[in-house]
């Protein structure tokens, strides 16, 4: 993450990417956010040919938030999915945009974060709300370590009164450590495992989620 300042007009923007990399079975249904093409039936079908890896869909956020905040901060701005996808197996949520707003403070040693959001598919083929809660406790006995919650609900509104479960919601915790790197860089590491319960996932989809998560960030 790189935040930008703008001291004339008193705001700080700061851009945010997820660039997924994931493995999955074929056929299988991710919990992603929304549906933007037919499923292939050769691979619905499902196969032994083993795990399926590859880039998914990007998804980009900037928040333009107010200069000077304190205690409790707040930003908002645009959200945009790209489709880069290297195999239908590992798709995302495919082209498209939306708002997203974000709420940070702290609550005693737990850190607090809130995003939330929605994505209309540019060809109107999704539409879907999504929320990121993250709770972070840090351990004063380990420099920069940590156990949360940090993974990302939603709602896929096409699906809404169909058979198909409209909820993505994965329950589980993450640890890891954020280390600084000098020179205002710091490179945070973190793994994660989450089950998705019948009612929190989408009709076919896993019931398991293994997350390992690379983050680097850079000095204002």
């Amino acid at each position: 993450m790189y935040s930008l300042n703008f001291p004339e007009l008193g705001i700080t923007v700061i851009p945010r990417a997820m660039i997924p990399f994931v493995g999955v079975k074929p056929g299988a249904d991710l919990p992603r956010l929304g549906f933007d093409e037919v499923d292939d039936p050769v691979l619905t079908g499902g196969n032994d040919k083993g795990y399926e890896w590859g880039l998914s869909d990007i998804v980009t956020q900037f928040f333009i938030t107010p200069m000077g905040q304190e205690g409790w901060k707040w930003g908002a701005g645009p959200m945009i999915s790209w489709k880069t996808r290297t195999d239908n197996d590992v798709k995302g949520a495919g082209g498209g945009a939306g708002p997203i707003g974000v709420l940070v403070g702290a609550l005693g040693p737990i850190d607090v974060a809130a995003l939330g959001g929605h994505l209309w598919g540019f060809d109107g083929d999704f539409s879907t709300s999504i929320v990121q809660p993250m709770l972070y406790y840090n351990f004063d006995s380990i420099p920069g370590a940590y156990v949360a919650y940090n993974n990302t609900a939603s709602y896929d509104h096409k699906t809404q009164g169909s058979n198909g479960n409209s909820w993505t919601i994965p329950l589980g915790l993450t640890t890891g450590r954020t280390f600084d790197m000098g020179g205002g860089h710091g490179f945070d590491i973190g793994i994660g495992g989450y089950h998705l319960p019948s009612w929190g996932r989408p009709k076919g989809g896993a019931k398991y989620q293994l997350k390992l998560g690379l983050t680097w960030i850079f000095p204002r």
